[in-house]
């Protein structure tokens, strides 16, 4: 009877265990909101009125980029099933999802929500309707932007050192050539390392095409 009652009780421990709600950040007992197939266009355009960002008109990949940054929300499951039953799953795009759960601020890599989203980091082909107010700032600029500089952005209009060169205006004058610069500070940097804006300028005033990494 006693064995009874001890399985008994333990089937019980164990549903009450299955029916908890999944929280992957474990503040406050908040579940985060979940972003599926359906609702992800949704969730995008309340969020970004909510935030006041609407007027920003960021790229969807960056807009939720934003979203897991915020650490109130995570990616369905569903995004990485690539045939019903969970047969043929891509590896990268679990680990990709993996790393985006795990951790908030691996949505400052938006390739990681791209390749969950779309199968690939890089985007396709340029959107065919690319009109911007003239006010804004270029869709280069503002979809390099984390969700803490894009708010900071909002408030103070004060971009980043680390992208103000890419909103510099063109000379006029062709280029000579072409150059890279690479910034190999910690992970998540948000200020390039002493001496990068430097590199940047005097190549740019000797007229070479700059690519920033």
């Amino acid at each position: 009877m006693d064995t009874y009652n001890s399985i008994a009780n333990d089937s019980q421990n164990f549903r009450a265990v299955v029916k908890k709600p999944y929280n992957p950040r474990g503040v406050s007992n908040t579940k985060a909101n979940q972003i599926n197939k359906t609702n992800f266009i949704a969730c995008v355009v309340d969020f970004l009125k909510i935030a006041g960002l609407a007027k920003f008109n960021p790229w969807l990949v960056t807009a939720i980029a934003w979203m897991l940054q915020s650490g109130r929300f995570i990616i369905s499951p569903i995004f990485v099933q690539e045939r019903k039953g969970d047969a043929m799953i891509s590896e990268a795009k679990v680990e990709a999802l993996r790393l985006l759960t795990a951790n908030n601020l691996a949505a400052v890599d938006v390739g990681l929500v791209r390749l969950v989203f779309y199968n690939s980091e890089l985007m396709e082909r340029v959107p065919g309707f690319m009109w911007r107010a003239p006010w804004l700032i270029s869709a280069r600029v503002l979809n390099e932007l984390t969700f803490e500089e894009v708010k900071e952005y909002n408030k103070s209009k004060t971009l980043p050192l680390r992208v103000r060169h890419l909103s510099s205006s063109p000379t006029g004058i062709a280029t000579i050539g072409e150059s890279i610069v690479i910034d190999l500070n910690c992970s998540f940097a948000s200020v390039p390392a002493e001496g990068v804006g430097d590199a940047l300028d005097l190549l740019k005033i000797n007229n070479y095409e700059v690519q920033i990494h």
